[in-house]
């Protein structure tokens, strides 16, 4: 509690440097080494969870393993996890809320995980089939047709879902609803701005888009996910406001409705002046086969559509999109694929990041 950020205002990295302070210390004070080393090491990492919850995937294998290894054990995981809830919730209530709780849960478990051993991944067809009433030929060949980061990224609960979709046409979603967010499972033929159609949607509806995971079949089917929670902070959305955003998005395919135009009218009624004039931030990242796009910026209603109809404008596909937001500073992630102009697509996201006056 006295070091975990000790080392701000002194430059460098302030957990290495509060660590650091810390050893001087537990010397002095000949603290036992076991409990001096187990304190250096949850002040060197005390962003850890906060970081794999709300901008890193916990169901990687790769984040798993890196962090498991930073870690070291369940013990200092499980002080870890305190010590995370305390920092956060001293920060404000918009750090320390139910979504956020549920993320570092998240992140704790899957962790835990991967320190005893067991494996969180790969998806057992017989559970599948066996969960979705689906016969095992119709598991494999969704599986077999969709990109290797889906097989392994998804929890099993999330992939029956969208196998109980995928027979049909047009538009199909399902609603979960958790205390603390929404989830939306949602298939349909795969076609350009399908993610800022749904974005837009959701807006309108006040359903904020804190998490997004958008998958192509090899068949052209979309296959996505969408993490909502209420944009004025109430109970997570239920599925009469999700069936009525959805309801916008078959309109606007139609031709009876024009996402953008409400959109637009919904932002100027909730336009913040507080958050006007933050600076805007936009880092873009090469990273096997996607583009990773940084974006820091005010947020507001109907951002997530402003940015992914500026990704879509210049060739992109949104594979993932991480949003989070602290204090109304937006800060979102986004895995694309298919970006022609590196350059160009930072400049069109940095005029989108930008509200509208």
């Amino acid at each position: 509690a006295l070091f975990h950020d000790i080392g701000k205002g002194g430059g460098g990295d302030h957990p290495e440097v509060g660590a650091r302070r810390f050893a001087a210390v537990a010397a002095r004070l000949r603290i036992p080494a076991a409990i001096a080393v187990r304190s250096r090491r949850l002040i060197r990492h005390h962003l850890l969870l906060a970081d794999i919850g709300t901008r890193l995937d916990p169901n990687d294998r790769e984040v798993r393993r890196t962090a498991a290894s930073a870690v070291g054990d369940v013990a200092t995981l499980r002080l870890l996890s305190v010590l995370t809830a305390a920092d956060s919730r001293a920060t404000g209530t918009d750090t320390w809320n139910a979504w956020r709780r549920s993320l570092i849960t998240q992140a704790t478990a899957a962790i835990e995980a991967e320190l005893r051993g067991v494996n969180l991944a790969g998806p057992v067809v017989a559970h599948l089939a066996h969960a979705s009433g689906k016969p095992e030929a119709a598991v494999v060949e969704h599986l077999a047709g969709m990109p290797d980061p889906y097989r392994t990224n998804n929890p099993l609960p999330r992939i029956v879902r969208h196998l109980d979709l995928i027979e049909g046409e047009g538009l199909r979603w399902s609603v979960a609803v958790d205390p603390s967010h929404t989830e939306i499972a949602l298939v349909a033929p795969d076609r350009p701005g399908l993610v800022a159609d749904v974005a837009g949607a959701l807006a309108v509806h006040r359903c904020s888009v804190v998490d997004a995971r958008c998958n192509a079949r090899s068949d052209g089917l979309a296959v996505d996910t969408f993490v909502v929670i209420d944009a004025l902070g109430g109970p997570p959305p239920g599925e009469e406001r999700v069936a009525a955003a959805m309801s916008d998005v078959t309109r606007a395919w139609d031709g009876d409705f024009d996402i953008g135009e409400a959109v637009a009218t919904k932002a100027h009624d909730y336009r913040s002046r507080v958050t006007a004039g933050l600076p805007v931030s936009v880092e873009l990242e090469p990273a096997e086969g996607v583009v990773v796009a940084t974006i820091e910026c005010a947020d507001r209603v109907g951002l997530l559509h402003a940015l992914a109809a500026a990704i879509l404008a210049h060739g992109g596909s949104i594979e993932r999109a991480h949003l989070d937001t602290v204090a109304g500073l937006a800060h979102d992630t986004f895995e694309v694929r298919g970006v022609v102009d590196s350059v160009e697509l930072g400049k069109a996201l940095s005029v989108a990041a930008v509200p509208p006056t």
